[in-house]
């Protein structure tokens, strides 16, 4: 067999398992958990202070697919959401119905290396179930590409659209006409 042969299913080969390995590693993006700047319809810490009684997912429990897996009556909405200055992690907090709350976080976006003695980024953030803080106990963490990941994610991202939605109404001004929008390049579907 020529070089030129090997050379190439070599490369099959390898790109095949690229494409494997992307494909079964699909975590969120930290562009996937954006945040709700200014957002404080709760005081966090009231709700970590009663914790145990307003909070009715426990670790023990298993991973929720749904809010009312997770004990909340719809609607839910985000309330509350924050980085810490720690690099960057993030703490969601969300409140249903029934008054009832269920809070996850992120890791950092970096965090210091003891071995090289630098920061080292986070390329994927691990979402953690049941706490404030990555460092605080007890916390769960949530399976990479997993259906409760996904749904979180989801719910991250159509809260904060709905919260920047109706933060966008509120600033805009009577009569005002919204900005034309240059035509699509695609054209009609």
């Amino acid at each position: 067999m020529s070089d030129l042969k090997r050379s190439a299913k070599a490369m099959i080969r390898h790109t095949a398992i690229l494409l494997a390995v992307l494909t079964v590693s699909h975590a969120a993006s930290w562009d996937d958990l954006p945040l709700a700047y200014g957002l404080r319809e709760v005081d966090s810490t009231a709700v970590e202070k009663d914790f145990e009684s307003l909070h009715p997912w426990k670790p023990s429990a298993e991973l929720p697919l749904s809010f009312k897996d997770a004990g909340l009556e719809s609607p839910v909405r985000l309330v509350a959401c924050d980085l810490y200055f720690d690099g960057g992690s993030r703490f969601y907090l969300f409140r249903g119905m029934n008054g009832k709350f269920l809070v996850l976080c992120t890791d950092a976006v970096d965090y210091y290396s003891n071995e090289t003695k630098k920061k080292v980024p986070v390329d994927k953030p691990r979402l953690f179930l049941g706490t404030f803080h990555f460092s605080n106990e007890p916390r769960v963490v949530v399976t990479v590409d997993s259906p409760t990941e996904r749904f979180l994610v989801a719910a991250i991202k159509a809260e904060v659209s709905r919260i920047t939605a109706e933060k966008s109404k509120m600033t805009e001004k009577p009569n005002q006409s919204p900005e034309p929008t240059a035509p699509s390049a695609r054209g009609s579907p």
